[in-house]
């Protein structure tokens, strides 16, 4: 693991730790703001993330071994895992009352879009370092409009954050050790 990828998953952990002791303070501070742009809610929804996605994977096509395949593998077992999470922990959103994803409650922590945003950071900063920093500051505005459009605490997104990127850092491992 790199120096970065310790240092930036010790900062998401304090996050996560501080975020939930701020998470009333911050509903407190959004609630008054409403943002009803339908193209802002595209900008950051899963459906452009899922674009995106494939996108990189098709750009990286040729490289598949070390961008393609672990990139969709990673975006796929982070959104599985924070599904899995939400079902167990079960917190309701602040917001909306009942909202189901294929008929199923889906609750608010962690936050599934910033998993798969932050999943797959490592994976293109290990290979494209001007696309993963690009992707970083997406996968952070991604985030931050969870809370922004009401969907999600604080907590939730960092919980979310620290999920994928905890989860693009073993892909880019096992990816290490198999092709070494």
């Amino acid at each position: 693991m790199k120096r970065f990828d310790k240092i930036f998953l010790g900062v998401l952990s304090v996050i996560l730790v501080i975020s939930f002791f701020l998470d009333t303070f911050v509903i407190e501070l959004v609630t008054p703001i409403s943002i009803t742009s339908p193209g802002l809610h595209f900008l950051f929804s899963y459906e452009l993330l899922g674009v995106l996605i494939v996108s990189i994977f098709f750009y990286f096509y040729k490289k598949m071994k070390t961008i393609g395949i672990p990139l969709l593998v990673s975006a796929f077992v982070s959104t599985a895992l924070s599904i899995i999470i939400k079902l167990i922990i079960a917190k309701p959103r602040f917001l909306v009352q009942a909202f189901y994803m294929f008929g199923i409650p889906n609750y608010s922590f962690p936050s599934s879009h910033a998993a798969l945003a932050f999943a797959a950071v490592p994976i293109l900063l290990y290979r494209s370092r001007k696309i993963g920093w690009v992707w970083l500051g997406y996968a952070v505005l991604v985030a931050l409009s969870r809370v922004l459009f009401k969907q999600h605490y604080l907590s939730d997104i960092a919980a979310g954050a620290l999920l994928g990127y905890g989860i693009g850092i073993l892909v880019v491992y096992l990816i290490n050790k198999k092709f070494k």
